[in-house]
């Protein structure tokens, strides 16, 4: 790349989560916009071997706990001890859950909606 003149900040090698080839995802990150943009149309290639690229996809969901279900930290951090269930907001899980469709209420706001989905006002308000 430097030779190319392309200008960069840090090449990073990235876990393969594809396990199926043997491609080794890497990230450039670029100092240049242009060179950015010029990469992601051509690709990038290496004596006779072209390696295809992608922009890569930013995360815009806001983190969510998987013990309580409240936004803003995820379970590892979670300081609560019982799991709360997404349906009906009781101490048990979904899958066990008997509850139906109809009596399904969001543990913090009581909406008519799952806790994971995005009708929650907070989860609409962290994402903006």
């Amino acid at each position: 790349l430097k030779s190319k003149r392309f200008k960069f900040d840090k090449i990073t090698r990235l876990p393969n989560k594809n396990k199926n080839g043997p491609e080794i995802p890497v990230k450039i990150q670029f100092t240049d916009t242009n060179n950015t943009d010029l990469l992601i149309k051509t690709g990038l290639q290496f004596d006779d071997i072209h390696f295809p690229d992608e922009c890569a996809q930013i995360n815009t969901q806001p983190q969510q706990c998987h013990i309580c279900l409240d936004i803003g930290h995820i379970a590892k951090y979670c300081t609560k001890q019982q799991k709360i269930c997404s349906k009906c907001s009781g101490q048990d899980k979904v899958l066990g859950c008997d509850k139906t469709y109809d009596e399904i209420k969001h543990h913090n706001c009581e909406s008519p909606h799952l806790a994971t989905s995005d009708q929650y006002v907070k989860y609409t308000t962290t994402k903006n």
